[in-house]
């Protein structure tokens, strides 16, 4: 994994409990995926519900899903943490029970953050 200068990971940790922290941070994202910066958001504790599949609908989960959609295009990685999508997404689960993740979420490992880490990228957390 080869990661440069121009690389930031945010790392969010802030669900429904917090949704303004959570928007704030998914804009600074934003903000610097606009800016052509290799962005990759992780999403991990509470903010694993924002990744999930499937949620009562309301204006804020729109909301967030809006922001996470604006960062796809802009090319942002959006990763959920593998062990909190179990805890965070258990009604999307499938028919076999394995959790489901909304268009474009990866689930991921902490190593993945470890790594880019140590390969340069610098890690911001909400």
């Amino acid at each position: 994994m080869t990661t440069t200068r121009n690389a930031l990971q945010f790392v969010v940790t802030c669900g429904p409990d917090d949704p303004d922290r959570a928007k704030f941070a998914l804009n600074a994202a934003l903000v610097a995926a606009v800016s052509g910066l290799d962005i990759t958001v992780y999403l991990a504790l509470r903010a694993a519900h924002w990744a999930c599949a499937a949620h009562t609908p309301d204006p804020i989960q729109g909301e967030v899903r809006a922001l996470l959609e604006r960062l796809r295009e802009y090319g942002a990685a959006i990763e959920c943490c593998s062990t909190c999508m179990e805890a965070h997404c258990a009604s999307a689960s499938d028919e076999h029970g394995v959790a489901r993740l909304g268009e474009g979420v990866q689930p991921a490992g902490l190593i993945g953050l470890a790594r880019r880490a140590s390969s340069g990228a610098q890690t911001i957390t909400f």
